[in-house]
Order: C-alpha cells, then sequence, then structure tokens
C-alpha cells in the first residue's frame, strides 16, 4: 500500500456491504479490522435480507435489473 502511495498520514477508505445477520457481520468485522494493519479504514454497510439482492444485482440501462447470468455472458463475450 505504501508503494501506492498509502500510509499512516494517508488512508484508503472502503465500504464492506454485508447482510445483516450475525454469521456474515462477524467475518465482515474481522476483515474491516484486519485491513487497518494495511492502511485501509473500513465501513461496515449492514444490508437487511430482503434489501441485499437488489443492492448486489447488476442493473443495465435506465437503470433496469438484468440477470447476473447476463452480465457474466457480456463480459465472456467482450
Amino acid at each position: 500500500m505504501e508503494k501506492h502511495g498509502y500510509g499512516p498520514d494517508n488512508r484508503l477508505a472502503v465500504k464492506v456491504a454485508t447482510r445483516n445477520i450475525a454469521q456474515y457481520r462477524g467475518p465482515a468485522i474481522i476483515l474491516i479490522d484486519q485491513m487497518k494493519e494495511i492502511y485501509i479504514d473500513g465501513e461496515l454497510d449492514a444490508v437487511e435480507t430482503a434489501n441485499w439482492f437488489p443492492k448486489i444485482a447488476p442493473q443495465g440501462l435506465h437503470g433496469r435489473r438484468q440477470p447476473v447470468g447476463h452480465l457474466q455472458m457480456s463480459r465472456a463475450l467482450a
């Protein structure tokens, strides 16, 4: 990280999104804690389960959601 300009006085800020379930929150908190050692400050974004898939689903043109397979095939063809 220091090679890329990050250090104790210039830390990288990231948001770690996870479902708001204990079995997912725990590992996310551990990850955030471990990232501090390499100058990355993580913020936990606990998302309710009902909102999880809409949050991570890819969006197509005009804000319409596209099936995940569509996105993967598009990348494979590119």
